[in-house]
């Protein structure tokens, strides 16, 4: 019979019932026995049922910490990167072509964005979904860093044990918990910007997985593994470029706990073969970090006077930071404010200048006595570098982001440190303390989960531990402002720049919220301002362009907008603002020039194609137009104005059915919106659909009875019906809504002279003219009127004035040419029929009556003169 090796134990008086340790795992300790009662030595793999149901346990968990966050909108930059954003939804060659080429919003992160692709198709612009996905893929995480401690764990031989493989599991998957329930994982999957940092830890873990079983029991290195590792080490930095230092992370592991650094074979010999053994995972760090540099280059900010020192003593503070956050996850906030005026000698500055290294050393001269606490030290370290400041990225001292992969080595340091308890028979203890903590740490967690529900309860949390954060100010000003409460965002505005008078940023939306206000000229103060202060601020020179053209400076904003084109030829934006001002100063050539290179620079922005679809209408290319509104359709499917002008335009052309498509869809987008009942109604109308218009419009005033454009509409329809009671009571109840509506009045003026009541007719005709002292179609009402009652002089007047305010007023010239004849002034009635018929478009319906008159006129000048 083979003999197996038998552990030998020894009990510990503690009252701990079957709890044992083994003896230190000496040689000599294992003895020989050829007992067959005593099994095999497995391999703590993590397999099995057990495996499975604390799997389960920790999915439920982490959702039952994070639930709150199915609640909460669109946050802080969400709406830019997702609502605003049509770029990447769908997976035609378009968006994909977007997705593996673009580095917005600052990141290199096609994998991510492949994650939201299948978001928008399950769940549409629903923000729990999103929420959703960023919750499914942080469990999945710490389910996958549940295996890797245990994997980690299994290292050590002397705690291979059958009989402690469920506390070994346990341990585990407390450790597992305490990564998963931490608050300080909100911020990466509560904000769904941060989906990057739960899908690269994704990829990174079983990248972690697949190299600690590189290597075969037999010491061959396993091919299918290494190609494994280097697949899932790309999927993370395709996710986000941030685990760019593994390979460190794996020379460190070389070293502790796989022992692969072999000191007998010499130290530079051993060394050169296990950074040989790295030489792919470098080249493919490389590459992504030559990606994230560029990706970050128009993110970066370079603060004043934030030398090489103060940039070490801000990443000995970050060391420190996540550690201390870690053991005492209070007062986290959306964004630690880098000041503005950093001083480095600040006492807590320089105590964590000195406790970094002190730490670091300290650590290292216990390697030898506790290598796991160096080796989860370094590997923290490694990991966090990159984000420390030393190469400053947006206006952040440090964010809870950045633990999300670099404080996983404490987890398994605490899982290491719990069944260490256990091995000494202080199972209850560790068990009991663990489950405190981890209770504790799910509600701070859901507690903070809460925080980040929208914008407002996201920078209030924000300010309440930080009232002097001025970017905070900054950031919930917008929230006011997109709420209506332009006085609350002016307050915070003006807040944050009282706090840091340098701050562009908050003179640019000061700026933005004077100009909805209506104040052009303090709007314009402040961007200049802003501009001042940062010259190269792209959006400045754009929305300053926009309020110098309300100032009616056309010279100004086409500087402004060229500026802004000068300063980043890629700034489409500008060009379709410049595009749209050269179209309204009738230069044709040159609004088709920047439309048409707005499309180029990014045929993703809807904005450029509907705008120059409807340059083409304006010119008569209406197949081109067409064209252009069906590609701002597509980009965006409910783009509201671009559906309305290709439903317009294909109404015009005849095709009346493609148009009741479109007057369809704008209802169904917005069913709220009455002015699309409206539209459709007054589609209806022109097609001769009387009866549908008229339910049109019936439903327009069902669901909007205050509109009094909807009354003054069915009126103009029910008098086309016949329906003058039905007219009169809706022109009445229009001008009972708003008692300065000209239109109504001069409708209900027509309308009475139609009915004979002549005098309040003119009672309606002068209202209008008093409204509107420049409303033809009221001079020519009231001249009809007045040649009806035989006051001809008058009516002349009326004719006169109606044609001086519309020289093509073919109507006017025709009933002008009438009032003439009753004068007996016939070369003037003639002169007046003959320019009629010149400015009366081809299908005037009044055309051959005044071509009788015209030629009654001229045979009558004829025999006048003969005679």
């Amino acid at each position: 019979m083979k003999r197996k090796p038998r552990i030998k134990r020894r009990k510990i008086a503690d009252g701990g019932g079957d709890a044992e340790a083994p003896e230190p795992a000496n040689a000599h300790e294992i003895e020989e026995t050829d007992s067959p009662n005593i099994p095999e030595t497995k391999s703590v793999s993590g397999k099995g049922w057990e495996a499975v149901w604390i799997s389960l346990f920790l999915i439920f968990a982490v959702l039952g910490a994070f639930y709150p966050a199915l609640e909460n909108g669109w946050i802080w930059d969400d709406s830019g990167n997702y609502v605003d954003n049509y770029r990447y939804r769908g997976y035609g060659l378009t968006q994909l072509k977007w997705i593996f080429t673009t580095t917005f919003p600052g990141h290199y992160q096609p994998l991510t964005w492949l994650t939201h692709v299948v978001d928008y198709q399950l769940w549409g612009m629903n923000p729990f979904g999103y929420h959703l996905g960023n919750i499914v893929f942080h469990a999945a995480n710490t389910v996958l860093l549940y295996f890797l401690a245990i994997a980690f764990l299994r290292l050590k031989p002397e705690w291979q044990f059958p009989g402690r493989n469920l506390k070994l599991k346990l341990s585990c998957a407390a450790g597992a918990l305490f990564f998963g329930l931490h608050p300080l994982r909100v911020e990466s999957v509560a904000w769904i910007t941060e989906r990057r940092d739960v899908v690269s830890g994704f990829f990174y873990l079983l990248t972690l997985l697949c190299y600690l079983n590189i290597f075969r029991k037999d010491g061959s290195r396993s091919t299918k593994m290494t190609v494994w590792t280097l697949i899932f080490f790309t999927g993370s930095l395709m996710s986000k470029p941030w685990g760019i230092t593994l390979p460190a992370i794996l020379l460190i592991l070389d070293v502790y706990p796989l022992h692969r650094f072999d000191t007998e074979k010499g130290w530079i010999r051993s060394a050169l073969k296990l950074l040989l053994d790295k030489i792919p995972y470098i080249l493919v760090a490389a590459a992504f970090a030559f990606v994230a540099v560029l990706a970050q280059e128009e993110w970066s900010i370079r603060t004043a006077g934030h030398g090489l020192m103060d940039r070490c003593i801000q990443a000995a503070y970050g060391l420190c930071f996540y550690p201390f956050k870690t053991l005492f996850p209070f007062n986290l906030s959306p964004l630690y404010i880098l000041p503005h005026d950093f001083n480095p000698f600040v006492f807590k500055y320089m105590l964590t200048a000195f406790l970094a290294p002190a730490l670091s050393i300290g650590l290292l001269f216990m390697g030898r006595r506790w290598p796991w606490g160096i080796t989860a030290w370094l590997c923290y370290a490694a990991i966090v570098s990159p984000v420390l400041g030393l190469a400053q990225s947006g206006n952040q001292i440090a964010a809870d982001r950045y633990t999300y992969l670099s404080c996983l080595p404490f987890s398994v340091l605490a899982a290491a440190g719990l069944y260490i308890l256990c091995v000494k028979g202080k199972w209850r203890i560790g068990f009991a303390t663990a489950t405190a903590v981890l209770v504790i740490l799910a509600v701070l967690t859901n507690l903070q989960s809460r925080v980040w529900k929208d914008r407002l309860s996201l920078w209030n949390h924000a300010l309440k531990i930080n009232p002097d954060n001025y970017i905070a100010y900054d950031n919930r000003a917008p929230a006011y402002t997109a709420s209506g409460q332009l006085e609350a965002a002016m307050a915070d505005y003006d807040e944050a720049i009282r706090l840091n008078p340098e701050f562009a940023d908050a003179y640019y939306g000061r700026g933005g919220v004077w100009e909805k206000l209506g104040d052009l000229q303090k709007s314009l103060t402040d961007y200049d301002k802003a501009i001042e202060l940062n010259p190269e601020f792209l959006s400045t020179y754009n929305n300053r362009g926009n309020v110098r053209q309300a100032l009616g400076d056309p010279d100004g904003a086409l500087a402004d907008y060229s500026t802004a084109i000068s300063l980043k030829n890629g700034f489409y934006y500008a060009y379709v603002n410049r595009g749209l001002l050269r179209k309204k100063l009738g230069d044709t050539p040159g609004a088709f020039a920047d439309l048409n290179m707005a499309v180029k620079i990014n045929p993703n922005y809807q904005d450029s194609f509907y705008n120059r679809g409807s340059l083409y209408e304006s010119i008569g290319n209406h197949e081109q137009a067409l064209r252009d509104y069906n590609s701002a359709i597509k980009l965006k499917s409910d783009y509201i104005i671009a559906i309305l002008s290709r439903g317009n335009l294909r109404s015009e052309l005849g095709q009346q059915e493609a148009a009741l498509e479109d007057y369809n869809r704008l209802i169904q987008l917005n069913p709220e919106e009455g002015g699309n009942l409206l539209r459709r109604g007054k589609f209806y109308e022109k097609t001769g659909n009387l009866e549908y218009a008229l339910r049109d419009f019936s439903e327009a005033i069902r669901n909007f009875p205050s509109k009094p454009q909807s009354f003054n509409l069915r009126g103009l329809l029910r008098e086309k019906m016949s329906d003058r009671d039905g007219a009169m009571e809706d022109y009445d109840r229009a001008i009972e809504l708003n008692a300065e509506f000209n239109a109504a009045y001069n409708n209900r003026g027509s309308l009475r002279q139609k009915m004979k009541n002549l005098d309040a007719a003119l009672d309606d005709f002068n209202k209008v003219i008093e409204l509107d002292p420049d409303y033809a179609k009221s001079y020519y009402n009231r001249g009809n009127l007045r040649l009806i009652q035989g006051e001809v002089e008058n009516a002349i007047g009326d004719y006169n004035k109606a044609i001086n305010l519309n020289p093509d007023y073919a109507n006017a010239y025709g009933n002008r040419g009438n009032a003439r004849l009753r004068k007996d002034d016939k070369k003037g009635a003639a002169e007046d029929f003959n320019k009629a018929l010149k400015v009366a478009p081809a299908q005037w319906s009044n055309r051959k009556v005044i071509e009788d008159l015209f030629n009654r006129t001229n045979k009558s000048l004829q025999l006048d003169s003969e005679n």
